[in-house]
């Protein structure tokens, strides 16, 4: 509250409101402007502590003895504090964009299905009112249910008219697409088009644009892909190329470049894997799943791992080496050996997590459509739906969905309605057009709206979408060992660089005791060593990208980041005991 009245909170309150309303938050524009500027100013604190430390660390350490380390250090010191405001105003910024572009997908996602839902209580000949109350009970849709919700609340409250209602509600909803469906239903009413069937034309034509974004971000991940293999074969290389020269050819500050160098190698070389993974997440064909419990799991044994790690360097009297950048290639083996253990602890416990899940929460998708047709044609034979779900419980065509029906039906014999008892076994579907399948039936039961015509028509819209997707993935399968290619390429061809121009100083004994090739002899072990690291990093990160390549969710790389981490620790160790000799074994002859 400090700042809610100053001209910069009133003026910077003035750009998010418009973001905090499609962003669905509720907050005062400027009491939240008012919080950004406060976190702002409060992370300057640290940014003073930080600065202070490194004069001391320059006055204290550096000028009495010129180690070229703690000159390095204070200069780290400096450069993450001036980093720290801007990082905490960004990073706000960010959170909230990111609001945005979730709710965006979570109703772009909806659109399709919802369009079926929309076209199937018109032909029921709701007024438009009672459509949009009846829109907003409907469990299966989790964001354009609110947006329904808020049409109907402007109605009711403030007396507006459906159509100006729905060109306010488009105000705060970040999704084009369900925007131009939407107005095309303006557009009709208000200019007396028939309404039931321009509308089912614009159900088509949404299906026909989501088949097109679908097509567009197979193209756009297949850029990213290529993107990652272009970073791999010239940043990535290129920036251990300069370490090596450095190395070799050292001359005044050089060695305290080549040690900043290191650092960069280690820190920012891995996370541009977390760019890569953000890209790929704003360029995919997205749905919205449900949460993964690995991700939770993720967040215990990422820091359990690291301890672990830690304590095994501890053990092995190579925490210090590991700390500094100061180890050697004799250094490596057991530096690997603890990052191994401690990056496998925290990748496998997820990533079983992530597979039991996946096996016990998905593959009900192809079975959904099937589920519909039946009811439709039992509904159309004079069943009751209860009935239906009866007689198709134990059907093979069923497949993966028989536990689910068995468990209605033994919910139906304790008395719970089918209704409730669809919503209770939706529960534990991760795919999303799985779950609004099973949703909508119960949501059809409770609208009354349940006939052969309206359940044939999401089946329909359900069956679009699945080929959709399933073209979508066809895709993008393809670039799933992109990310395996380059970092094993580029891993071999970066460290075996090192090792060999090692062999070749190793191997010219008089050559490399005199001037600079006698530092770089000294220099390039240490080089060699912090490649090693970052190539390990590097790594568990780069499975990260596999993942959200592969299925759209970061928790399918765990698994890969094990494979990475366990491929990049055993070629790095064989390296490390190849000598790799220039001199001729043979004896020169007359």
């Amino acid at each position: 509250m400090i700042f809610y009245d100053t001209s910069l909170a009133k003026s910077l309150a003035k750009s998010l409101e418009p973001k905090l309303r499609k962003a669905g938050i509720p907050d005062d524009p400027q009491l939240y402007a008012s919080k950004l500027l406060f976190y702002t100013t409060v992370s300057i604190v640290p940014t003073v502590l930080m600065v202070t430390l490194s004069v001391v660390v320059i006055d204290k350490l550096y000028l009495p003895t010129r180690v070229p380390k703690y000159l390095l250090g204070s200069l780290i010191l400096v450069a993450l504090g001036i980093l720290i405001p801007p990082i905490t105003y960004f990073v706000q910024q960010v959170f909230l964009s990111q609001r945005i572009y979730e709710r965006e997908v979570g109703i772009t996602s909806e659109t399709p299905v919802f369009s079926s839902l929309f076209v199937i209580f018109l032909r029921s000949g709701l007024s438009p009112r009672i459509l949009f109350e009846n829109v907003s009970r409907v469990q299966a849709f989790e964001h354009v249910r609110g947006l329904s919700s808020y049409v109907s609340k402007r109605v009711r409250y403030l007396g507006e008219g459906v159509e100006e209602a729905v060109l306010k509600t488009l105000d705060v909803s970040p999704s084009k697409l369900f925007n131009d469906f939407m107005s095309t239903y303006v557009l009709a009413i208000r200019t007396g088009a028939p309404v039931l069937q321009t509308m089912e034309a614009k159900m088509r034509d949404v299906a026909d644009q989501v088949r097109v974004m679908a097509a567009g971000a197979a193209d756009r991940l297949q850029g990213v892909a290529e993107g990652y293999i272009i970073w791999l074969a010239s940043g990535y290389i290129s920036i251990f190329l300069v370490v090596i020269l450095g190395a070799l050819f050292p001359s005044g500050g050089s060695t305290a470049t080549v040690k900043l160098m290191e650092v960069v190698a280690v820190i920012l070389i891995p996370l541009v894997n977390l760019m890569f993974v953000l890209m790929a997440d704003q360029t995919q064909f997205k749905f919205p799943e449900k949460g993964a419990k690995a991700y939770r799991v993720f967040a215990y044994s990422f820091p359990a791992g690291l301890i672990v790690s830690f304590g095994i360097l501890v053990a092995t009297h190579e925490l210090v080496n590991f700390v500094t950048l100061s180890g050697v290639t004799q250094d490596l083996e057991p530096v690997m050996t603890a990052l191994l253990v401690g990056l496998l602890v925290a990748s496998i416990p997820p990533a079983y997590v992530n597979y039991l899940e996946e096996k016990r929460a998905t593959g009900y998708e192809q079975y959904a459509a099937r589920l519909l047709r039946s009811v439709a044609e039992g509904i159309r034979a004079g069943l009751s739906p209860e009935g239906v779900v009866q007689k198709v419980k134990d059907a093979p065509e069923m497949g993966k969905l028989r536990p689910v029906l068995n468990n209605v039906t033994a919910l139906l014999k304790l008395g719970v309605p089918l209704k409730d008892a669809f919503r209770r076994a939706s529960e534990g579907m991760m795919e999303f057009y799985a779950r609004v399948s099973v949703i909508s039936l119960a949501d059809m039961i409770e609208v009354g709206s349940m006939t052969p015509e309206t359940v044939n028509a999401l089946a329909e819209q359900l069956e679009t979408q699945l080929a959709i997707r399933r073209d979508y993935k066809n895709k993008v399968r393809v670039l799933l060992f992109t990310p395996y290619v380059g970092v094993i390429l580029a891993l071999v061809a970066s460290v075996l660089l090192s090792f060999s121009i090692l062999g070749l100083l190793g191997s010219h004994s008089l050559i490399s005791s005199y001037g600079p090739l006698a530092a770089a002899s000294q220099i390039l072990p240490n080089v060699v060593f912090a490649s090693g690291i970052s190539s390990m990093f590097n790594a568990f990160f780069a499975g990260f990208l596999v993942g959200k390549i592969a299925t759209g969710r970061v928790s399918a790389g765990f698994v890969h980041s094990a494979v990475l981490v366990v491929v990049t620790a055993v070629i790095l160790v064989a390296l490390s005991h190849v000598n790799i000799s220039f001199v001729s074994t043979q004896a020169p002859s007359l």
